[in-house]
């Protein structure tokens, strides 16, 4: 896993209710909407953090059973990321 949103004006969670829908986990990656990507809000305890699912391997690894963190799920569109996370280096590997 390695494609998350680094914030430095508001909290996560702020964010992505600004920027994100709430949604369930989907079933697949391939049902991410064409102009959007699917965010994954992690609670890791002390601290949380919002992952970018790029593909179908950072879906298959947030979706692990065996991780039981607690997790909230968000479709976000794709251009609201750019500046916020470094995913314009992992679009460019797939």
């Amino acid at each position: 896993m390695g494609c998350y949103v680094n914030l430095k004006v508001c909290s996560k969670e702020d964010w992505l209710f600004t920027h994100g829908v709430s949604t369930g986990c989907p079933a697949s990656f391939d049902a991410t909407p064409q102009d959007m990507l699917l965010m994954c809000l992690v609670n890791n305890g002390p601290f949380t953090a919002v992952g970018v699912i790029f593909d179908a391997r950072e879906f298959s690894c947030f979706t692990d059973s065996a991780d039981t963190r607690q997790k909230s799920w968000y479709w976000v569109k794709i251009e609201d990321l750019f500046g916020v996370s470094p995913l314009e280096r992992y679009l460019e590997r797939r």
